[in-house]
């Protein structure tokens, strides 16, 4: 009787083990198509960067969507700008991209919006990053560059006196993926570095010593290389 006991409980087991075997079977392989699935049709941002140039210096690289040694755009504070005798120039942006399988990026954009620290920023403009280069990544798809370096967007056009926020964030346009728009834009917050415009120059001439015209930034400024003798006479 104990034997015929055990022998029934053995079975038991083996039945069991069957079953688990196959349900573990059949969700590792449910869990392998979806997980192909959805890396085979997906797209986003790898990395982007902003591209400054200020007083008319060379092409800058701000982090955006990255963490480089570059200065990171968000929470940046780009100066102090008097217009007419600063330049403060928004030249582009970097988008590096990835797509897998059937997904493609048909397009990228740079939106932008420049407003007051004291007041809420109105609707984003958009320009448009073309495709620079691309090569075939382990996903069936590629990795992409779009970038642009030369357009001269004028941060300070229009500006009054006041400190001021450059806000921007990267979106693409996809296919098969993501209903159609994917974002690098931290997290929703988009990234945002601050500016302050200063009021008119202020212009010193003398009769000896640094006769001038000589330009300032501000009255304080031209007072300053007064007393330090900088400028002598009338």
């Amino acid at each position: 009787m104990i034997a015929k006991k055990f022998s029934f409980n053995r079975n038991i087991i083996s039945s069991y083990s069957m079953k688990a075997v196959v349900i573990s079977i059949y969700f590792l392989l449910f869990s392998a198509i979806l997980t192909q699935q959805l890396y085979s049709q997906s797209a986003g941002f790898n990395n982007t960067f902003a591209i400054l140039s200020i007083n008319g210096g060379a092409n800058a690289y701000y982090d955006l969507n990255a963490n480089t040694a570059n200065t990171d755009f968000n929470n940046a504070n780009l100066g102090t700008f008097v217009p007419g005798t600063n330049t403060l120039t928004l030249r582009g942006v970097e988008h590096n991209v990835y797509k897998c399988g059937s997904s493609d990026l048909t397009s990228t954009r740079l939106m932008y919006r420049i407003y007051s620290t004291s007041g809420s920023g109105g609707a984003f403009t958009s320009i448009n990053v073309p495709w620079s280069s691309g090569f075939n990544n382990g996903c069936g798809g590629q990795d992409q560059q779009w970038s642009l370096t030369g357009h001269n967007l004028n941060v300070l056009t229009g500006l009054a006196p006041g400190s001021y926020f450059l806000e921007v964030y990267s979106e693409a346009s996809v296919t098969n993926c993501c209903g159609g728009m994917v974002y690098a834009g931290n997290g929703g917050a988009n990234y945002k570095a601050t500016f302050t415009v200063g009021g008119s120059p202020i212009v010193v001439t003398a009769t000896t010593g640094n006769v001038g015209p000589t330009v300032y930034a501000n009255l304080k400024t031209a007072f300053d290389a007064i007393n330090a003798g900088t400028h002598t006479g009338s």
